[in-house]
């Protein structure tokens, strides 16, 4: 994950700015990508402190049909501005 981010930052053209900056990289492949987090498990994105989040189009379990990135773009979301700082990106509402 490491390496990515930074890959990503040396890209990117550095941005002079009195606001924040959030970035969001949507990883766009074919096939379902796993992310794992800090306990090895399964997760549908990462959402990093201070920098933005990654987050896989089609996650584990998902087909290219039923995806749903932008769910897991808000969920991000709210958890670096604090909305749901206390639950992890993977928690989802029941239904």
């Amino acid at each position: 994950m490491e390496r990515l981010l930074k890959e990503v930052d040396s890209q990117l053209q550095s941005v002079e700015s009195s606001v924040p900056v959030l970035k969001m990289i949507i990883v766009e492949v074919d096939v379902p990508v796993v992310m794992l987090d800090a306990f090895g498990e399964d997760s549908r994105g990462a959402a990093v402190a201070s920098w933005g989040a990654v987050i896989p189009r089609i996650g584990v379990g998902e087909t290219q049909e039923a995806a749903y990135p932008a769910a897991r773009v808000l969920a991000a979301l709210r958890v670096l501005l604090g909305v749901d700082s206390d639950l992890p990106t993977t928690w989802k509402r029941a239904t």
